[in-house]
């Protein structure tokens, strides 16, 4: 009994660190990493019960049911950190999209907004352009009537 819950200690502990690797490549799904750690939390509950049940009759050596149990225990607690951990990361890739979505969105009103406001001055500018230049034929045409009308005096008086 003990050597097979030592063996499942080791088991355990293999399995979290294949999670890990797994997880760090990038490849781990929530749904297998939440049913290995139910599995490793079962095996820590009933090498606890084998504790238990060892404490009372005495069937073999404590020390090796209390590394399995413990074992198992940490096993299950450093599978549900990666669970978290795989949680988090979710989350935070998500924000990261969410980020760029509202980056581009920001970039392309930003360009939108440029592009309006250009064309808006480039209207305002002709406008302005043809009403100085209303003016300033206005003016030279006042101009040039000043001018016959001195040129009508001064031939008058000579």
């Amino acid at each position: 009994m003990a050597l097979g819950l030592e063996l499942a200690f080791a088991a355990g502990f293999l399995a979290v660190a294949l999670s890990f690797v797994v997880f760090a490549l990038g490849r781990a799904r929530e749904r297998p990493l939440v049913a290995l750690t139910v599995l490793l939390a079962v095996g820590a509950v009933a090498a606890a019960a084998a504790l238990g049940v060892n404490l009372a009759d005495r069937f073999t050596g404590t020390e090796p049911l209390v590394l399995a149990a413990g074992g198992l225990a940490a096993a299950a607690a450093a599978e549900l950190g990666l669970i978290g951990l795989a949680r988090g990361f979710r989350r935070v890739r998500e924000l990261e999209r969410l980020s760029d979505e509202a980056r581009t969105q920001l970039f392309n009103f930003v360009e939108t907004e440029m592009h309006e406001r250009t064309l808006e001055m480039e209207r305002m500018m002709a406008r302005e352009r043809a009403n100085a230049s209303h003016q300033l034929s206005e003016q030279e045409r006042r101009l040039a009537e000043e001018r016959r009308d001195i040129v009508e005096r001064q031939a008058e008086r000579a």
